[in-house]
């Protein structure tokens, strides 16, 4: 017995004609509000209405000027907290968390590039390889001088 499967109506490219979406080149329905691909809204004034309904849920008491300084401040503890080696270790990895969540606030928030993130990043990063290195150099001198 041979069974053939059935995947239901060929559609009609002519029927269904296709433009490219201006933010990420794929084929979407003419007068879409929204690309199905990219997830971007078309329409400004739904987008404007998207972006307004997102502030709302979001935590106002985190708003941009707050979250500009609080960014600063972590960056500046942060490039102090370079020179306490032994704590890298531990707290490296939460500066890095903390990029991570101004990063996906700034985000929600619909905000532009936050000036003190990138710092904020690399000395997270900074922290976390003085620390392990620090923690490696103890190691070794314990293992070479017993």
């Amino acid at each position: 017995m041979v069974g053939v499967a059935y995947a239901g109506p060929v559609p009609d490219t002519a029927a269904d004609p296709r433009v490219p979406c201006p933010r990420c080149g794929e084929g979407i329905r003419p007068g879409a509000r929204k690309c199905p691909h990219c997830r971007r809204y078309l329409d400004s004034q739904l987008a404007e209405d998207r972006r307004q309904q997102v502030q709302a849920q979001v935590d106002h008491t985190i708003g941009e000027e707050f979250l500009r300084a609080e960014v600063k401040q972590t960056a500046i503890v942060s490039a102090v907290g370079i020179f306490v080696p032994f704590i890298g270790v531990l707290l490296g990895p939460v500066g890095l968390g903390y990029a991570l969540w101004y990063h996906q606030r700034a985000r929600r928030l619909e905000m532009q590039a936050l000036p003190w993130l990138r710092p904020l990043y690399g000395f997270a990063g900074a922290w976390l390889l003085t620390g392990a290195t620090s923690v490696a150099l103890v190691w070794w001198w314990r293992v070479t001088h017993p």
